[in-house]
C-alpha cells in the first residue's frame, strides 16, 4: 500500500483518504441529472460551472481560473479578539487582496458527497463542510433537481460562547455561455445589467438572494437566461460587490462586525462582474455545535437547440418556479440526503479495498455531469462534454457504461435505448450518435452520427438483450424485436456478429485496476472526470476534467467481483464471486434493477442479503455460476425483498468451481504502481506558479511522485520561470531539484516576493535514471519565495519532477 503522507505534506493521502491543500483543477460535481453542475475542488474553490447550458465550455475553464467570487468565509469573535478566514486554500494569484485563507483544507470526496474539514489553529471555532446534491436511484424527479446543498457545521470547543458569522458569496453568471464547434469556440457575454435582489421563500425558513438579468433573450440566447438562488436557513444580511475588483469593501464589512450592509451591485459589460454575498450571524454556546445550511438553486428553464426547439428540463414537470423548487428540496432535505447516501453506503460498508470503493463511487459522477434529461422525458448521455462538441449517445461506449444505468436508473436506460431505436436507419444500421445537445435530438444528421461502422449496431443488440434480461420487461423485448432483426440482418450483410457480453473494466483484473487508480488520482488528478480507457503509462500530458461517458466503467468492477447477473424472466440469478488477492472473505455490494444486496462470501459462508427492493419483489427460483453453467434449483422460491437472506452455503463448492474457471481467463499483467517518496520540509503551505501551467500544473513538481512533473510544452527558454512560495520565510540549508538532464538553472530568492537576490551557492549535479538532480547548499539569507529559470535556452522541454527543501 502507498505510504500515508505526513500531516504537513499537501496532496492526496491515500491511507487517510483525504486531499490536503490539493491544488487540483478537477472537482466533484454538484447538480442534478441533465441540468448542469458546479465543481467543488479539493481546495474548496468552485469552478467549471455548466448550469448555463455550456457543457462544452464551462465558465472559467479556458484558461482555467477558479471562481474568485464564489466562496465560503468565516469570522469568529472571542471576547475582543476577532479572527476571519476565507474557507479555501491556494490559487493565491486569483485571491481577493488582503484575504487570509484557512491554513489547511482536508477534503474527502467520494461521490456523491464531499466532506471537508477546515483546520486553522487561530480560529476559535471549528468548521466543517458537507456538500452534496440529490441523486436517488429509481427516483427521476429527485435526481434531476438543479440544486446543491452546502452544510457548514460550526463547533465551539471552548467553555464560553462565541459570536460566529458564516458568509457565502456567488458570482452572477447570468448571460454568459458558449459552445465548442469543430475545434473552434463560440462565446457570448450578455451579462450587462445582471443584478441581485432579496429573496424570501414562502412557507420555508429559507431566505437570501435571487440573481437575475433584466435583459430579454431570444433564440438560443434563452439558454443563458433564468434565475439563481443563494439561500440560507435563517436571518441574513447581504451585499452586492464586484468580483472583478479587489473586494475590499466586502472584506472590511464582513471582518468588522460579521454583518453585510446591503449595497446593490449590477454588472456593466466586462468591467464589473456582479456578485452577491449572504451572511448568517449566530451565537454559538459553549461546547455547542450548529449547522448553517446554504442552498444553491439554478432555474435555467430553456434549453433551445439550433433548430429553435425548446426542450426544457425534466424538473419543469414538477415545479412552477425556482422558489417552489427551493421550498421542496429544503423541506425534504433529510430524506433526500438519506436516500442519496443509501447506494453509496452499500459500497462503503463493504470490506473491499478502500481504493476500489473510491474508484467505483467517483466513477458515477458522469451520470450527473454528462447527462441530458428534457421536459418530455428524453434522456441521453453526452459522450464527452469538453471535447465531443455536444455529441449524444456514443452507442459503442455503452458496452462499458450501460451497466450503471441499468442498475440505478433502468427507466433512463430504456429511454435512451428507445431514442436510439427511433434513429435506426432504414438499412438496419444503428447510429453512433442520436443527436447533439446544441444542434438537436433525436437527430442523426450530426458529425459521425451514422458512420457505417458495425460496432454501434453490434453493441446496441447486446444492450437491448441485457436490458430485457435484467428487467424482465416483456413489452420492451417485444417492442424491440423487429428493430433487432433488422440490425442483425445488417450486421450479417456486413459480416459482423452481435455481441454476447459486455467488456469489463481492465478485464476484471484488480491489479490493472489498482494501477489505473494510481494514474487517475496521482497523475491526472481527476477522479470525478475519468476517461473511458485509462492509459497505464505516464508519458503523455495529464488530462484534466475530460469527463467521458465511459468514465463510469470502474463501476463494473463491483459486478466483476460478485459475478452478479439477473435473468428476471427465468427467475435466475448468476453469482460467480472472486476474492481480491489477500482477502479470505468478502462482503461486496450487488446492484440489480429489482433489488440491492450484500454478498457475504468466503470459505465458511455464501449468503445473499437483500438490502432494498423496487416494485413488487422478484422471486428467484435458481442460481448459477455462469450463463453456460448448470443451474442450482432452489428448494423453494426466494422472495428478494428488503431484509430477506438467501443462504447458498450448501451449494458453495459447486458454484465456486464454476467461478474459478471463469476467473482464470481474465488475468492480465499490470505495470508497477506509482511510488510515493518524500523527504525534507513539509509542503502543506507551499504554492507554486509558473510561466505555463497547462496541462502540467506547477504543484506536480513537489507532490512526492517522480512520474508527475511540471513541464513546458515547448523547449525551455530563458524566459520560462517556476516560482515557489514556501508559505513563510525560512532559513534554508539545502535544496534538491530533479530537472531535465543537461539543464542549467538560475536560482533567485526573496523574503517578500518583491526584492530578489540571485543565489550564489554551490550546486552539484547527479544524474539518475529519471533526470538530473541539482543539489544546492544554501548560502543566502531567509527566503519565502524561490524562483528558478533556465540559464540558457534548451533543445527539449524543461521539467521539474520533484523538489525537496531542508
Amino acid at each position: 500500500m502507498t505510504p500515508s503522507l505526513p500531516a504537513d505534506c499537501q496532496g492526496f493521502d491515500e491511507v487517510a483518504g483525504v486531499w490536503r491543500n490539493a491544488p487540483w483543477r478537477a472537482g466533484m460535481p454538484l447538480g442534478g441529472m441533465g441540468c448542469g453542475k458546479v465543481e467543488v475542488l479539493p481546495s474548496v474553490w468552485f469552478a467549471r460551472f455548466t448550469w448555463n447550458h455550456n457543457w462544452d465550455l464551462p465558465i472559467w475553464e479556458e484558461p482555467f481560473v477558479p471562481s474568485r467570487g464564489t466562496f465560503l468565509a468565516l469570522t469568529v469573535r472571542d471576547g475582543v479578539r476577532r479572527v476571519t478566514r476565507w474557507l479555501r486554500r491556494g490559487w493565491t494569484e486569483h485571491e481577493l487582496a488582503g484575504v487570509k485563507q484557512v491554513r489547511c483544507v482536508e477534503f474527502r470526496g467520494a461521490f456523491p458527497v464531499a466532506e471537508v474539514a477546515f483546520v486553522d489553529d487561530e480560529l476559535p471555532a471549528r468548521a466543517s463542510l458537507r456538500a452534496w446534491s440529490p441523486l436517488v436511484p429509481h427516483n427521476l424527479k429527485d435526481s434531476s433537481l438543479p440544486v446543491a446543498f452546502l452544510e457548514l457545521t460550526l463547533e465551539n470547543p471552548l467553555d464560553r460562547p462565541l459570536e460566529v458569522s458564516a458568509m457565502m458569496s456567488l458570482e452572477n453568471n447570468m448571460g454568459i455561455g458558449g459552445v465548442r464547434v469543430h475545434e473552434g469556440k463560440q462565446r457570448w457575454y450578455f451579462a450587462d445589467g445582471t443584478l441581485q435582489q432579496p429573496a424570501v421563500i414562502s412557507g420555508s425558513p429559507l431566505q437570501g438572494l435571487k440573481f437575475r438579468s433584466p435583459r430579454r433573450f431570444e433564440g438560443i440566447g434563452r439558454n443563458v437566461a433564468g434565475e439563481y438562488l443563494l439561500l440560507t436557513d435563517g436571518p441574513t444580511t447581504d451585499r452586492g460587490w464586484d468580483a472583478l475588483g479587489d473586494g475590499q469593501g466586502l472584506i472590511e464589512d464582513f471582518s468588522t462586525d460579521g454583518e453585510l450592509n446591503g449595497l446593490q451591485m449590477s454588472s456593466r459589460e466586462d468591467k464589473v462582474r456582479a456578485a452577491g454575498a449572504l451572511c448568517r450571524r449566530l451565537t454559538l454556546p459553549a461546547r455547542a455545535k450548529e449547522t448553517v445550511w446554504f442552498v444553491l438553486v439554478w432555474w435555467m428553464p430553456d434549453h433551445v437547440t439550433l433548430d429553435l426547439k425548446n426542450h426544457g428540463h425534466y424538473y419543469l414537470r414538477g415545479f412552477r418556479d425556482s422558489e417552489k423548487l427551493a421550498a421542496y428540496v429544503f423541506d425534504q432535505r433529510q430524506r433526500l440526503e438519506r436516500e442519496t447516501d443509501e447506494w453509496a453506503r452499500l459500497v462503503r460498508d463493504s470490506n473491499l479495498p478502500a481504493w476500489l470503493k473510491r474508484l467505483a463511487l467517483n466513477a458515477v459522477a458522469p451520470i450527473l455531469s454528462n447527462s441530458l434529461f428534457t421536459r418530455d422525458g428524453e434522456f441521453a448521455m453526452q459522450e464527452n462534454p469538453v471535447r465531443a462538441e455536444g455529441a449524444l449517445g456514443a452507442m459503442e461506449s455503452r458496452a462499458a457504461s450501460g451497466a450503471l444505468l441499468r442498475a440505478l436508473f433502468p427507466e433512463l436506460d430504456r429511454r435512451e435505448l428507445e431514442m436510439f431505436r427511433a434513429c435506426q436507419q432504414p438499412s438496419g444500421e444503428v447510429p453512433r450518435l442520436l443527436g447533439n445537445v446544441y444542434r438537436g435530438f433525436p437527430n442523426t444528421n450530426v458529425w459521425r452520427g451514422v458512420a457505417g461502422e458495425p460496432e454501434p449496431t453490434r453493441v446496441f443488440g447486446g444492450e437491448v438483450q441485457r436490458h430485457a434480461q435484467a428487467t424482465g420487461d416483456g413489452k420492451f423485448a417485444s417492442d424491440f424485436a423487429s428493430c433487432l432483426a433488422r440490425a442483425d440482418l445488417w450486421l450479417k450483410n456486413m459480416r459482423a456478429a452481435l455481441a454476447t457480453a459486455p467488456p469489463s473494466f481492465a478485464g476484471g483484473n484488480l491489479d490493472a485496476a489498482r494501477r489505473a487508480h494510481d494514474v487517475i488520482y496521482r497523475y491526472h488528478k481527476s477522479p470525478w472526470a475519468q476517461r473511458g480507457e485509462v492509459s497505464l503509462a505516464c508519458d503523455a500530458p495529464p488530462v484534466v476534467a475530460d469527463s467521458h461517458r465511459n468514465g463510469v466503467a470502474p463501476w463494473t468492477l463491483l459486478a466483476v467481483l460478485t459475478g452478479a447477473k439477473l435473468d428476471a424472466a427465468r427467475h435466475r440469478l448468476t453469482l460467480a464471486p472472486q476474492l481480491p488477492a489477500g482477502m479470505e472473505e468478502m462482503r461486496a455490494p450487488i446492484f440489480l434493477p429489482q433489488f440491492w444486496a450484500h454478498l457475504d462470501y468466503g470459505p465458511q459462508q455464501f449468503r445473499l442479503n437483500v438490502v432494498k427492493h423496487f416494485g413488487e419483489p422478484l422471486e428467484l427460483r435458481e442460481v448459477t455460476a455462469g450463463a453456460d453453467g448448470a443451474a442450482v434449483p432452489l428448494p423453494k422460491p426466494f422472495r428478494a425483498e428488503a431484509g430477506a437472506s438467501l443462504d447458498l452455503t450448501r451449494w458453495g463448492e459447486q458454484l465456486r468451481a464454476r467461478a474459478r474457471e471463469q476467473i482464470a481467463a481474465t488475468r492480465v499483467t499490470a505495470p508497477a504502481k506509482l511510488k510515493w517518496s518524500r523527504s525534507g520540509m513539509g509542503t502543506l503551505l507551499w504554492w507554486a506558479t509558473a510561466s505555463s501551467d497547462d496541462p502540467w500544473p506547477p504543484s506536480d513538481a513537489f507532490d512526492g511522485y517522480r512520474e508527475t512533473r511540471w513541464e513546458t510544452i515547448v523547449p525551455g527558454r530563458m524566459s520560462d520561470w517556476f516560482q515557489l512560495d514556501l508559505g513563510e520565510a525560512r532559513q534554508l540549508q539545502h535544496m534538491e531539484i530533479e530537472t531535465t538532464t543537461g539543464a542549467q538553472l538560475r536560482v533567485e530568492f526573496s523574503s517578500d516576493g518583491n526584492r530578489w537576490q540571485t543565489l550564489a551557492g554551490a550546486a552539484t549535479v547527479r544524474a539518475t535514471a529519471w533526470n538530473d538532480v541539482w543539489s544546492v547548499e544554501w548560502s543566502g539569507g531567509a527566503a519565502r519565495f524561490l524562483k528558478f529559470s533556465p540559464a540558457r535556452d534548451m533543445d527539449r522541454p524543461w521539467q521539474i519532477s520533484e523538489m525537496r527543501v531542508k
